[in-house]
């Protein structure tokens, strides 16, 4: 991206293809297509710190001041992203208002669900994304007679 902001297009359906007879003229169905304009946000956080405690601090130290650093700025786009977020000005949308009501209590059949409700829209479902605790509930679930 060149500056603030970019152009793409974005297409909205395939068009349609139509049975012709031969020598027939072919009728035009062309795609719909539009663009849509990707602006750049910025996620950041500082962390000062002296030269003198850059130069006195083994590697590994330092190692931890940016992995911490970099664990902020990743929870904080987790946050966003797995939200019911609006967006505004500086920061995007969440995901999640569209299959929020579609998942409800996280379970097999709710995941299933909620791949139904991607896949009605036209949508390819390719991973689940699962807070640690949905995860271990999932792990949990005991093999019986009435379970899923």
């Amino acid at each position: 991206m060149t500056g603030k902001s970019m152009v793409v297009p974005r297409l909205l359906d395939d068009g349609s293809a139509s049975w012709v007879d031969e020598l027939e003229e072919i009728p035009s169905d062309a795609l719909d297509a539009d663009t849509i304009t990707l602006t750049a946000r910025k996620l950041a956080n500082v962390v000062s710190l002296s030269n003198e405690s850059i130069a006195d601090a083994p590697v590994s130290e330092l190692d931890a001041v940016g992995d911490a650093l970099a664990r902020s700025v990743a929870v904080a786009i987790d946050s966003r992203l797995f939200s019911t977020a609006v967006a505004t000005a500086i920061a995007p949308a969440g995901l999640l208002p569209s299959m929020s009501a579609a998942v409800g209590t996280v379970s097999f059949d709710s995941i299933i669900a909620a791949i139904g409700v991607i896949e009605a829209i036209g949508g390819t479902a390719s991973v689940v994304f699962a807070n640690p605790a949905d995860v271990t509930t999932l792990r949990l679930i005991k093999t019986a007679a009435g379970s899923n």
